[in-house]
């Protein structure tokens, strides 16, 4: 139903316009008309002048009426925030809450000198929030440290200024360091950048006594400074190390020794209570590795990580790990060489804590491996996992880049306990599924989808080279319970499996098989 106009609006309705007929024309008014329509428009202009002197008057009213409003909520906020419950926190219980905002309570992450993250913003809030956060030494306990090459000295003095006020509010607790910078070229800015990591470095040795956890990533230059400056009596509470290289130009790697390994040596054995360490890419001699785990200074570490550039064969982890009983978790870049050596006779390897296995394994392409070469170098990997007992184990991460494998190699590991499963390498769906038959408690299962043949497979014609997807459909059937409906079996594939990572994603396959029979897995 239309609601009437009013008379006022009525009165206005072109419609009703004794020039209705002619509006919107191209019609040219005679001087009668001209007339007449002047005349006409006398009314209406004083009553849109009447209209728009009354808009003004109410704008006004309304202008007050608003300041007013503002004023008064201004008035009522200031006195609310008096009752705000978090002014009835006492200081302990508000420590305690700063101390969660902090990026390191669920990560390996190391806070940083910044205005935008905890702690420094929490001390911008207030001066009672300051205040605290202060006097939490907590809150000071971890601090990374970027020195890039080109800093200038006002800022580098500024700097170390905030880094001794930073781990001076630590009080007594130990600290975690991580200090990374990144190396010159030649003779470009070496000096300047040497003097203040020099100054840098002995800054920190003043509190070396509170490290529990120290990162390095710098030069081969500063990673001699720190040897020289390292205290004699070494670092009593020192437990994680992780070492990186920082060599980030060509010219450091024509088969030159990134870090000399007697320094590495000597770090280790400063550091009585060492459970973790960690190194990437540091050295390029395999054999130190060999050498440093046989002086019996990782006869106590719980997790060992080993990324190294060149040359790290099966050899030299069996010879590593058989020092290492006492790994929880170990993370190894191993190279495989096709040759005859893997069939020599090695020592069994037992590690009964060990609960997370991350292996990847990597080809020396130069020369490619013919394929007698890569069936030594399938046996090879099998032989890896063959030579390792690892009864408790939980965890486990698997990858081999470059050449498809038709079976799947750590079948001799305790799979029926195994949680966590990670696999990047070429197989064929047959494979993987059988691969999941054998991981009955899995709960979390990641897999990058590298297809059924590797980049480095041998084929003769490239019109039979058909690098087809390992997870496939009928994968993905297997994983649903729908699967196992169509097999009259009552479990799918892995039937504890909560979380499911498929890289590349494939979410139409993945939603479309396991949404609609498993809709509380993450996929």
């Amino acid at each position: 139903m239309t609601t009437p106009a009013t008379p006022l609006l009525s009165q206005w309705d072109l419609a009703l316009s004794p020039f209705a007929s002619i509006l919107g024309t191209n019609h040219a008014p005679s001087t009668n008309e001209l007339a007449d329509l002047k005349s006409s428009l006398i009314v209406p202009k004083h009553e849109l002048s009447r209209l728009d002197s009354e808009i003004a008057r109410l704008q006004e009213i309304l202008d007050s009426l608003s300041s007013s409003r503002a004023q008064i909520k201004q008035y009522i906020d200031a006195h609310e925030s008096l009752m705000s419950p978090v002014r009835q926190i006492p200081p302990e219980t508000l420590s305690e809450i700063f101390v969660w905002c902090l990026p390191s309570m669920n990560s390996d992450t190391y806070s940083v000198r910044s205005l935008d993250e905890a702690p420094l913003i929490l001390t911008t809030i207030c001066r009672d929030w300051r205040r605290i956060a202060i006097q939490t030494p907590l809150l000071w306990t971890s601090l990374h440290i970027y020195h890039p090459s080109d800093i200038t000295a006002e800022a580098f003095a500024r700097r170390t200024k905030g880094i001794t006020l930073w781990l001076e509010r630590s009080a007594s607790l130990p600290i975690s360091i991580s200090l990374h910078s990144r190396s010159s070229p030649p003779l470009i800015g070496r000096e300047s950048k040497t003097d203040n990591m020099h100054l840098l470095i002995d800054l920190l040795m003043t509190f070396s006594d509170k490290f529990s956890s120290l990162s390095l990533c710098i030069s081969p230059d500063d990673y001699a400074i720190f040897d020289r400056l390292s205290p004699p009596q070494g670092f009593p509470a020192l437990h994680s190390v992780e070492l990186r290289g920082a060599n980030l130009h060509g010219w450091v790697y024509s088969g030159q020794v990134l870090v000399e390994p007697g320094i590495i040596n000597r770090l280790c054995s400063r550091v009585p209570l060492l459970k973790k360490l960690a190194t990437y890419d540091c050295i390029n001699q395999s054999d130190q590795y060999v050498a440093m785990a046989q002086s019996n200074q990782w006869v106590s570490l719980t997790d060992l990580t080993i990324s190294h550039l060149d040359g790290f064969t099966p050899s030299h982890v069996f010879l590593v790990l058989v020092q290492t009983p006492q790994l929880r978790s170990v993370d190894l870049t191993i190279q495989m060489i096709a040759s005859s050596s893997f069939t020599e006779s090695l020592q069994m390897v037992q590690l009964t804590f060990l609960k997370r296995m991350c292996l990847s394994f990597s080809l020396r392409n130069d020369p490619l491996p013919n394929t007698e070469g890569i069936q030594d170098i399938q046996n090879g990997v099998v032989q890896v996992f063959d030579t390792i007992r690892c009864p408790s184990l939980t965890s486990l991460s698997f990858s081999l880049s470059g050449l498809p494998i038709s079976e799947i190699p750590f079948t001799s590991l305790p799979l029926d306990n195994l949680e966590t499963l990670e696999l990047n390498a070429a197989m064929s769906p047959m494979a993987l599924h059988h691969c999941l038959a054998l991981v009955p408690s899995l709960v979390s299962l990641q897999i990058t989808d590298s297809g059924t043949k590797g980049h480095l497979s041998p084929y003769d014609d490239m019109a039979e080279y058909n690098n087809t997807s390992t997870v496939d459909e009928s994968v993905l059937l297997a994983l649903s319970h729908s699967g196992a409906e169509s097999d009259a079996t009552d479990l799918p594939l892995c039937p504890k499996l909560q979380r499911f990572h498929l890289f590349p994603s494939k979410r139409s396959q993945v939603q479309r098989l396991l949404h609609s029979s498993h809709p509380e897995r993450n996929h």
